[in-house]
């Protein structure tokens, strides 16, 4: 017979808390399987959904319960980095990426200017300002 899967940290103490605990060893077996290796990892990677499927056959009561429990535990874990002295998340950046940063993309060096008012055409590139002089000058 194969091994027994390893202990998931918190599994028992969840399905115990949602009266199903005869789920156990199905449960452990997906976690083994997806590599899960606490309640708090399962949320942390957003599959809470994917486990309760995973264990078939729940009525709709015991899903949405068993839910709500995972869903609790994310907060839990949410609240607990947001205190002082907690590991912070590294920052995200911002939304736009690149297109804020200049037409650069971020290569080489220049502060990016500050965002025009809306309906304003943006300003003319260097680039352009000096191609246009070169082409003006007397040969």
């Amino acid at each position: 017979p194969p091994p027994p899967p390893p202990d998931v940290r918190g599994l028992a103490e969840l399905l115990q808390s949602c009266k199903l605990q005869d789920k156990l060893a199905p449960a452990l077996r997906w976690c083994a399987k997806k590599g899960v290796e606490s309640v708090e990892q399962l949320v942390e990677v957003e599959m809470e959904a994917a486990f309760a499927r995973s264990l078939g056959g729940l009525k709709e009561a015991k899903s949405k319960l068993l839910l709500k429990r995972l869903e609790a535990r994310r907060a839990a874990v949410l609240s607990a980095r947001q205190r002082p002295g907690a590991p912070k998340a590294p920052p995200s950046q911002p939304q736009g990426g690149a297109r804020e940063r200049g037409k650069r993309g971020g290569r080489g060096g220049g502060a990016s200017e500050p965002p025009l008012p809306e309906g304003l055409p943006p300003p003319p590139s260097r680039r352009r300002e000096r191609r246009s002089a070169e082409e003006e000058a007397p040969p």
